[in-house]
């Protein structure tokens, strides 16, 4: 039985790396064009982040929703779990969003896991900041009173939070902390 020679050897490798390249880039240009494609079927306006997950991506965004009142100016905010499988990118029912008036400090929503996709990472809570002492978002369970740090993103216009939690919790509390870890803004959860 022959061996294969070190240099066919290196170029079935190289060839081997070159497929696996190629292929994970158009999985990529794949994913951006797919997370459009799910949202342009809910209407959206636009992306503020994607935080990947797991089994997939949350993409938080501004839908495209109309107001009865166009002189109020609103706060409007969703979030959709899009998963990762072995056919491509999927949405999913873990998804929604609120909208409400911009008077609040801070705007929150709870989004529990649907049952129907076992690799959402939902329960997840999110909202917006409207108070720009506001640099830090942390949650507190009142049932056993732990604090838990949500991620704060800054976008140009927007400053969003969220945090996946344990399905558990039922009482929660949400406080706006500045800079200095002085408490600015506490709120419950909608």
């Amino acid at each position: 039985m022959k061996f294969l020679s070190g240099k066919k050897i290196l170029f079935f490798s190289l060839t081997i790396l070159a497929v696996v390249f190629i292929v994970k880039y158009d999985q990529i240009a794949k994913q951006e064009e797919r997370i459009y494609e799910i949202l342009a079927e809910n209407g959206f306006k636009q992306i503020l982040h994607q935080e990947e997950t797991k089994n997939g991506v949350v993409v938080f965004y501004i839908p495209d929703i109309k107001t009865d009142n166009d002189h109020e100016t609103v706060s409007d905010l969703s979030a959709i779990y899009i998963e990762r499988t072995w056919f491509g990118w999927k949405g999913t029912i873990d998804r929604g969003g609120y909208s409400t008036s911009v008077d609040r400090a801070i705007t929150s929503q709870y989004l529990g896991r649907s049952g129907k996709s076992k690799n959402s990472p939902f329960p997840l809570l999110f909202g917006e900041i409207h108070q720009p002492e506001i640099s830090t978002i942390q949650v507190v369970n009142k049932g056993n009173e732990r604090i838990d740090e949500a991620k704060v993103i800054t976008t140009d216009n927007n400053t969003i939070w969220f945090l996946f939690i344990d399905e558990n919790i039922r009482e929660i509390s949400i406080q706006g902390l500045d800079v200095n870890g002085n408490l600015i803004k506490e709120a419950g959860v909608n």
